[in-house]
């Protein structure tokens, strides 16, 4: 496939949990996504187990408060949050608050934040795929989007969150949830262990990705 960003994206920046690592499937999806649109230089900062608010470990608000997380001179950046704001049972919140402690004030506030420090990037958010597990203080193993976490949630309260707050904020958002196609009995070919991807998962979601960028404006 001609991607028409190929060679215009400079400086790219990710931010996700162990998903958007290099630990899973062969190096995940950074190399992939890189080769496919030329992307200059990409900084990593995903970190396993992490979520956007403060009630997850080692949370994305904590992050940007290290200025060597921060690029401005960043062209795209890329957020995979969601999962473990759900396992971890992180509240919601209201959309308008700027609470860091609930899901949907750390988005306005990690928004609003890059938007400060690099005002001319595409922010792009992806919904959480599919993923089989037991979440944070609970006892049943189930799918995600209808097992409900500590606080009686599931992960389609926070995909429901993130759109929301996409509409509100008016970042770019691409549907991983409905575009990679993952589910329970595809999910022995595409994952290693039903939460994290493997290489062919992995070649699927930077298809998409790389995708979704590219409907972008970036000149």
């Amino acid at each position: 496939m001609k991607y028409k960003n190929i060679g215009k994206i400079s400086t790219a920046v990710i931010y996700g949990d162990s998903i958007s690592t290099r630990n899973h499937g062969k190096g995940g999806y950074e190399g992939l996504i890189k080769e496919k649109l030329k992307i200059g230089k990409i900084y990593n900062h995903a970190v396993g187990s992490s979520g956007v608010s403060r009630k997850t470990p080692n949370s994305l608000v904590s992050l940007l408060e290290n200025e060597k997380s921060i690029h401005k001179d960043a062209d795209l950046i890329i957020i995979w949050h969601g999962t473990n704001d759900w396992y971890w049972g992180a509240p919601i919140g209201d959309i308008a608050s700027d609470d860091e402690n609930t899901f949907c004030g750390a988005i306005r506030s990690v928004i609003n934040k890059m938007r400060k420090y690099s005002s001319k990037a595409n922010i792009v958010y992806l919904t959480p795929i599919f993923r089989y597990e037991i979440p944070d203080k609970c006892y049943v193993k189930e799918e995600g989007y209808v097992n409900k976490n500590s606080i009686g949630l599931t992960l389609k309260d926070y995909y429901d969150a993130i759109i929301d707050s996409s509409i509100i904020l008016g970042f770019t958002t691409i549907d991983m949830r409905k575009l990679t196609n993952f589910h329970y009995y595809n999910a022995v070919e595409y994952f290693e262990d039903y939460v994290h991807p493997c290489e062919a998962g992995y070649v699927k979601i930077a298809d998409i990705i790389a995708s979704g960028i590219d409907l972008l404006s970036f000149e």
